[in-house]
């Protein structure tokens, strides 16, 4: 089990129209990996719908699932000892919670530099390699695979 927290920033330019004065949400991201299968189960909190069983926080409710489910799994949470490496942020995920995205009125990726709002970025792509690398380092068995 790969755990990490998921940085964004607005892409800074010389030609700003508005000044950004909140910062981001940072996303926290869990891949859990199979030996019989190299692409892992992946639980995004931004993208996690509840439905009303949810009990206060997204992020706390995912991390009692996971302690409970992956107790005797080895875990990973390294990841947070790297420094973001920054890429443009994948489309938002289109579905029930679509409409909330919509009311940020941000956009990602680059259809959002061609429209003059900010581009966000983020470390996602950092995530899925690390996770990647760490799941294929455990199916192989090695000692540093954890």
């Amino acid at each position: 089990m790969v755990r990490g927290a998921i940085a964004r920033q607005y892409q800074t330019t010389f030609k700003r129209k508005r000044v950004h004065v909140a910062s981001l949400e940072e996303g926290f991201r869990v891949h859990f990996h199979r030996r019989s299968d190299p692409r892992p189960v992946e639980i995004d909190a931004a993208n996690f719908e509840f439905g009303l069983g949810a009990t206060g926080s997204s992020r706390l409710e995912l991390n009692g699932w996971v302690k409970e489910l992956g107790d005797d799994l080895p875990r990973d949470d390294d990841f947070r000892l790297l420094p973001p490496a920054f890429g443009v942020a994948a489309a938002e995920v289109k579905g029930p919670l679509a409409a909330a995205t919509a009311l940020r009125g941000t956009t990602r990726g680059s259809d959002a530099s061609r429209d003059g709002e900010s581009v966000i970025l983020d470390n996602a792509q950092q995530f899925n390699f690390y996770s990647a690398w760490r799941g294929a380092l455990a199916r192989l068995g090695t000692k540093s695979g954890r």
